[in-house]
């Protein structure tokens, strides 16, 4: 089995057993900063929080772009090799994943920018799937 192929089977059987495991989201409470120095400084981590979503959201564009060129390569690999079978396998489909664009890292940021800043965060924690049953 080469390389590639004990990478993507890992990664499967990581995938199952993170699907076992529950899943929780945070959810911020944030309160109004009192006084004007409070308030600049957390429109500063507002802006940090943004780039952060941008990044994101930027990182997943580029995933689906190579996805999509390696994909078009594939079918023309395909194409070109489509009379002769030993050649056509060489032509290797995209192994690509790319997860939607995650918030979480920006939001947990965003909230202790916030309270760096002098201004006040609760967080609440709540089970989304695989909560135990009680």
């Amino acid at each position: 089995m080469g390389m590639r192929s004990v990478l993507i089977v890992l990664g499967l059987v990581s995938l199952t057993l993170a699907g076992c495991a529950p899943v929780y989201k945070t959810s911020y409470t944030y309160e109004a900063p009192e006084n004007n120095d409070v308030r600049a400084c957390t429109l500063d981590c507002r802006e940090t929080q943004i780039e952060c979503k941008q990044s994101e959201d930027r990182e997943y564009r580029y995933c689906l772009d190579d996805f999509r060129f390696e994909q078009h390569r594939y079918e023309r690999c395909r194409t070109i090799y489509r009379d002769n079978q030993d050649l056509r396998l060489g032509c290797h489909r995209p192994a690509y994943f790319c997860s939607r664009p995650n918030y979480a890292d920006c939001e947990e940021a965003y909230a202790a920018c916030y309270e760096n800043c002098g201004a006040k965060v609760t967080r609440e924690k709540t089970c989304v799937s695989n909560c135990e049953k009680q």
